[in-house]
């Protein structure tokens, strides 16, 4: 018989020790060699009842779950310890800029066993686990997105020969990622027998809506307040974006060229595409808009000079007003700072633009998709084939209400992005209030999926998941 879901957390959060490795191996003894691992306490934070205690006047999640936990404390290290207890979880962050799988095997794998003996026998006893962490990107285990003159062809490859090597139970390596293709990928490469390499798949990045926080947020901020926010607002349109790429600089080019900068509420904080390819991509663009018969767009891949002019001229934009008043840094780099939620109260619609969109083997989910929706936003995702089935196949209901979402499965990420430039051209067209009255008429689905965000059934679905894994289900 199953256990159900509390009993798995209380056994979790009892029964187990969650310790991380501080040493951190490179690449190669050079100063600035990329690093493979960090210390990670993932776990720890699940199985902690403050995690989701936080904001005094509301919790995120199951309550009969979270009046189960009490603390699991961080800090622990392998490096500190002369023996590992029985049922120890060792986590480490996990992912190496270089995608080598051979080098990867040869800087970490080979040398921590070697560092941690008893590490290796306690995994070989299956009294430990070792987690890899790759929660915060969607690297495919399958498919080399990256080099494909590899040695080994992919992670999985890779792994299976750690584990085959050392004599490890199968399931003494378990992986944790947010690729929302991976269980699909799995099926590719074991089909119907049984893993070799243990995973869970899931959207790990979304309790940080309610976690990753910069300034305020209002969780009793309610669909009333916010059809009263934008009758009094100007913007129609979100694009936020921390970083730059390609595709988000053909983004803001679009908005410029129409003239719809000032009804958008914009973060863009560099242009830096190079020009060349910049103009290459437009033209690859106004050729996709011809096919189609985008007549109303076309124009606007046109390059000019004086768009771009106008462009450096007006960037950086800053989306929060908060941040416009003080800019200070919560964190180390200004591409992983929490988004401000005052930015979502005065806009109707979010236009999304993914990280590494271009990569074809794997789907992202994060705080770009979940923030929003928090503020009753409808997204138009210019993201990985996929996102929007992905999304969907998590019980979020999608916005096919607002936007003709068939771009989603189109193999062409330049022609969904123009699929996309075409949803939100109309959109922008039309008068506001018409917008917001089909925010009205459609309050259900964004207050759906608002209450699935607070429910955040992907933690249970990893807890369940993880507690399999390590029972050999």
């Amino acid at each position: 018989m199953d256990t159900n879901y509390i009993d798995i957390v209380k056994i979790l959060s009892e029964n187990y020790n969650y310790i991380s490795i501080r040493k951190e191996y490179k690449f190669s003894e050079e100063e600035n060699a990329h690093v493979v691992n960090r210390p990670c306490f993932y776990l720890n934070d699940v199985l902690t009842k403050g995690t989701y205690t936080q904001n005094p006047n509301k919790s995120f999640h199951k309550i009969e779950m979270i009046e189960s936990l009490s603390s699991k404390p961080k800090g622990i290290y392998l490096d500190d310890l002369t023996e590992i207890k029985d049922n120890t979880i060792v986590q480490i962050e996990f992912h190496p800029s270089n995608r080598d799988f051979l080098l990867i095997k040869n800087s970490f794998f080979d040398k921590v066993f070697i560092d941690f003996p008893n590490l290796l026998n306690s995994l070989k006893t299956s009294n430990s686990h070792l987690i890899l962490y790759f929660g915060f990107e969607a690297d495919s285990f399958q498919y080399d997105d990256y080099n494909k003159e590899n040695y080994y062809k992919n992670y999985y490859q890779m792994l299976e020969d750690v584990i085959s090597e050392n004599e490890l139970p199968n399931n003494s390596i378990i992986l944790l990622s947010s690729n929302g293709l991976g269980n699909t990928h799995e099926k590719i490469r074991y089909g119907n027998n049984e893993s070799v390499v243990k995973s869970v798949f899931d959207n790990f990045l979304e309790w940080d809506t309610f976690l990753k926080l910069k300034g305020n947020i209002d969780l009793n901020y309610n669909f009333e307040t916010h059809i009263d926010n934008l009758k009094k607002s100007s913007k129609y349109l979100l694009r936020v974006n921390r970083t730059s790429n390609l595709y988000r600089d053909l983004m803001l080019y679009y908005l410029f060229a129409s003239n719809n900068i000032d009804k958008c509420l914009i973060e863009h904080i560099e242009f830096g595409s190079e020009l060349n390819n910049f103009k290459n991509k437009l033209n690859e663009c106004r050729k996709i808009s011809d096919k189609l018969n985008y007549t109303n767009i076309t124009d606007y891949f046109n390059y000019d000079n004086t768009i771009i002019s106008d462009i450096n001229k007006t960037i950086p934009l800053v989306a929060s007003t908060d941040e416009q008043i003080n800019n200070k840094l919560t964190t180390d780099s200004y591409g992983i700072e929490p988004i401000p939620h005052d930015i979502y109260h005065n806009s109707i619609f979010s236009w999304v633009s993914t990280s590494l969109v271009d990569m074809d083997n794997q789907v992202f989910i994060n705080s770009s998709t979940f923030n929003p929706i928090l503020y009753y936003h409808p997204l138009l995702i210019h993201g990985n084939k996929s996102h929007i089935s992905c999304f969907k196949n998590s019980n979020y209901k999608s916005f096919s209400f607002l936007f003709d979402e068939d771009y989603d499965l189109d193999d062409d990420i330049l022609v969904r992005f123009v699929k996309n430039v075409n949803q939100v051209n109309k959109l922008l067209e039309l008068p506001k209030d018409i917008l917001i009255d089909i925010i009205l008429s459609n309050r259900n689905i964004l207050e759906y999926n608002r209450n699935l965000l607070f429910e955040c059934n992907s933690i249970e679905r990893i807890l369940t998941k993880f507690y399999n894994l390590l029972n050999g289900k």
